[in-house]
């Protein structure tokens, strides 16, 4: 038993380094993970940035921090996750697997966790760094900055579950970046990550208050200003690393690394 423990976590491991070297090998991942949110906050900084208003206690510049942090696991997900996965079936890089004495779900944890650990090295330099360096911005404490970025990781466990979750269910790549288009604009422009609701008319506003990303955004700007209850944030954690790791067991369960009819 301990044996076979052993195995499936030095697996786990292999996989986990595997993946976290393929994506930080390929130039396009780099650019929407790490220099894109970059980019977008000179650019939206450099309209809005003298007019803009964050909430109370968050200048402009720290609402958008907060915003695009949780953006790019957004992005990250639907993309880096989803879209590539769903590309890596349909050309039959996947098949392998199938006949390897190990099961699925070790190489999905170890893809899952990759991203994870990704992202979560980009919530810590982009927050560490630009609370402290941008114009107008507020330097998070350090055990804000720890709670901001275990917040965040959580959420993207839960956003890489369901980024597996829909390569399960879909296996022609163009229907993925479809979706994930369809799923990833709407989102990204309809949760107050850096565009405020209160620009949009107010039948929009109304439903943007329904967004389940508006929450999370909301959260994270809350601890990012420190004005949050600890048992809160808490029981927020917990329950995000539940509902994610149940979702990636779910996606491992439901996703076949063969197609059921390959893309051309």
């Amino acid at each position: 038993m301990t044996d076979a423990v052993s195995q499936r976590l030095a697996l786990f491991v292999h996989f986990l380094r595997i993946e976290s070297k393929s994506y930080m090998k390929t130039p396009a991942a780099i650019f929407w993970t790490f220099f894109y949110p970059i980019l977008m906050f000179f650019v939206l900084f450099a309209i809005f940035g003298t007019a803009g208003r964050g909430r109370p206690g968050l200048s402009y510049a720290d609402y958008l921090i907060s915003g695009l942090a949780v953006m790019t696991a957004i992005s990250a997900s639907m993309f880096g996750v989803a879209a590539a996965l769903i590309e890596h079936k349909a050309n039959a890089r996947l098949w392998l697997f199938e006949f390897m004495p190990f099961h699925k779900g070790i190489f999905i944890a170890g893809l899952a966790a990759s991203r994870v650990i990704i992202l979560t090295i980009f919530f810590l330099v982009f927050i560490g760094a630009f609370s402290r360096l941008a114009p107008t911005a507020n330097a998070v404490t350090p055990w804000n900055l720890l709670l901001l970025v275990t917040l965040l990781a959580s959420a993207a466990l839960v956003l890489v579950g369901a980024g597996l979750l829909l390569a399960a269910l879909i296996d022609r790549p163009g229907v993925g970046y479809a979706v994930s288009n369809v799923i990833n604009v709407p989102i990204i422009f309809l949760s107050d990550l850096f565009l405020p609701a209160a620009l949009f008319p107010k039948w929009l506003a109304s439903a943007i208050q329904l967004s389940p990303f508006l929450a999370l955004v909301n959260t994270v700007r809350a601890v990012y200003a420190g004005e949050y209850s600890g048992s809160t944030i808490a029981a927020t954690i917990a329950a995000l690393l539940v509902v994610g790791l149940a979702v990636i067991a779910l996606a491992s369960r439901l996703i076949a690394l063969r197609p059921r009819m390959v893309a051309t």
